[in-house]
């Protein structure tokens, strides 16, 4: 309050100052407070030669406001599964993910089951269970799970060719990996079994409206085993005579009937004429033991990406490898352009050979610029191969976030961020010791921090091998590999790669810039 009348807004002049910064501070020239621990602290401001009376501020713990369990609905078939998630929100505004601290409870559970700490249900018998989850003194408004018994598997219905182009007709309808040379077996030519499929297609004996079979529910599919529909695409090719369903999730699930369903809204070019019924077809995928053929069949997926000459490194980069010591490395390690003076490990830490362009490298060096330098290139080359692989089986899989998510062998391509934070990703091989995953990541790769063993992980299952295992991380950060983090796969990336404290890699780590490793145990993969 000024001496000539009117009041002046002096916030942003003022010195403000909080009694007890333990609780809360605030800002200098602001007046912006932020709560720090539980209690009051007084906010006081100076302008002027006057100090004003003091405000209190009360700085309460967070309290949860509301939970929520998703998703609200889902159908199961008897013995099968569903992943529930629970969010919380907090009074302080965001939302928090508590899946795994919360306690589940099924309001019937004859009917279905429902892991206390985990929100993962099973079906049990046929009927209906309300789910719901408690945290923080708070119950959700429950979700609703439906068990149904297992549906029987429809027998296939092959079309005929139509006589003219205003009849059409479904004339083939064969399941497909994406390689022309699908191992299959055909039974009563109508349900062939094939190797995980990834999608499923309709061919037609003349051009179709694709406007009529794209839309959801001309071209549906029916997973038999869980009683429920799969999610997925429709898209047709250039002619307009095969309409190919992709399933959203990387591939249709192993050991699995399906039947696929083209329906009468599937209309002619012309969008005058419907097919004359519907057409449908049943097969079953095979099962990762092969027990659903006379004969075990490989999967056929992606090809490794070839390391050419960078096969024996287990750390590569370009301007320096740092370290906090003691690490155990076990494989070559290279450095180039950068002098040898910025490799950082020590030769008790190497059980390997330490490549340098110069005489300034560790004590147990090998000078070997033309090595190095065909090396570098080579993990540039292998860098662009996997970035161009085309045709992802899944694109933004998970929204990027991989906690708690078990992931086939394919190919999967993200436009953000990858993220490991509060659970283990496994890697399933299904019993195929040469599957193969390349991860094409345009942002950052994070495993997150623990602060004791073990920490999160990525896990190998049923036959994976981390040699088989390629991240292409093009982010500006690169990838890091939070504290006791547990790591497996070759490292490809368009930056750097640090390895916080007691990181465990069975893995390659190549970088375009440096490799930062704290008490690490790095070891190159058997093949």
């Amino acid at each position: 309050t000024m001496s000539f009348g009117p009041t002046v807004d002096v916030t942003s002049s003022a010195a403000w100052a909080s009694g007890t910064p333990a609780v809360a501070l605030v800002g200098l020239n602001t007046g912006l407070a932020t709560g720090v621990a539980a209690g009051t602290s007084a906010i006081t401001a100076t302008f002027g030669g006057q100090t004003s009376p003091a405000a209190t501020l009360t700085v309460t713990a967070a309290t949860v406001v509301s939970i929520a369990v998703t998703p609200a609905t889902f159908s199961v078939a008897i013995a099968g599964n569903k992943q529930f998630t629970a969010t919380a929100t907090m009074s302080f505004g965001p939302t928090v993910d508590v899946t795994a601290s919360a306690a589940w409870a099924s309001g019937t559970p004859a009917v279905a089951t429902v892991g206390l700490n985990t929100g993962l249900a099973t079906g049990v018998t046929a009927g209906t269970s309300a789910i719901t989850a408690t945290f923080g003194g708070q119950t959700s408004p429950a979700a609703t799970l439906t068990v149904n018994a297992a549906l029987p598997v429809l027998p296939g219905i092959a079309g005929t060719p139509g006589a003219n182009a205003t009849n059409p007709t479904v004339i083939a309808t064969n399941p497909s990996n994406g390689d022309t040379n699908v191992p299959t077996r055909i039974q009563n030519n109508l349900a062939p079994y094939v190797v995980h499929a990834k999608w499923v297609t309709a061919t037609f004996d003349e051009a179709m409206d694709p406007t009529t079979i794209t839309p959801v529910g001309t071209f549906t599919l029916w997973d038999n085993t869980l009683g429920q529909a799969v999610a997925g695409t429709v898209t047709m090719n250039v002619a307009n005579t095969i309409a190919t369903f992709k399933p959203t999730a990387a591939a249709l699930n192993a050991g699995t009937s399906y039947t696929a369903t083209v329906t009468t809204a599937a209309k002619n070019a012309g969008s005058i004429t419907a097919m004359p019924k519907d057409v449908a077809w049943s097969f079953t995928t095979m099962a990762a033991n092969g027990a659903t053929q006379t004969a075990n069949v490989p999967f056929i997926g992606q090809d490794p990406v070839d390391l050419l000459s960078t096969y024996n490194f287990v750390i590569l980069a370009k301007t320096a490898i740092t370290d906090v010591p003691a690490s155990i490395i076990t494989g070559d390690i290279g450095l180039s352009p950068a002098t040898g003076a910025a490799i950082g490990v020590t030769c008790p830490e190497v059980t390997g050979v330490i490549y340098a362009v110069d005489a300034a490298g560790p004590g147990c060096f090998t000078i070997d610029a033309v090595r190095l330098t065909a090396a570098i290139s080579d993990r540039l080359t292998a860098y662009n191969e996997a970035a161009a692989r085309p045709t992802p089986d899944a694109t933004e899989l998970f929204v990027g976030n991989l906690s708690g998510q078990t992931i086939e062998p394919g190919l999967y391509k993200w436009s953000t961020d990858v993220l490991v934070n509060i659970g283990n990703v496994t890697l399933d091989a299904k019993g195929d010791t040469n599957a193969i995953w390349i991860f094409q990541i345009a942002g950052n790769l994070t495993t997150a921090a623990s602060g004791a063993l073990p920490g999160v992980q990525v896990i190998l299952a049923n036959g994976a091998k981390a040699a088989n295992v390629f991240w292409q991380v093009g982010g500006g950060v690169g990838a890091t590999l939070g504290t006791h983090s547990t790591f497996n796969g070759n490292i490809l990336s368009f930056t750097q790669v640090v390895a916080n404290t007691g990181a465990v890699v069975d893995g390659r780590l190549f970088a375009d810039s440096q490799v930062t490793l704290q008490q690490n145990t790095i070891t190159k993969p058997a093949p």
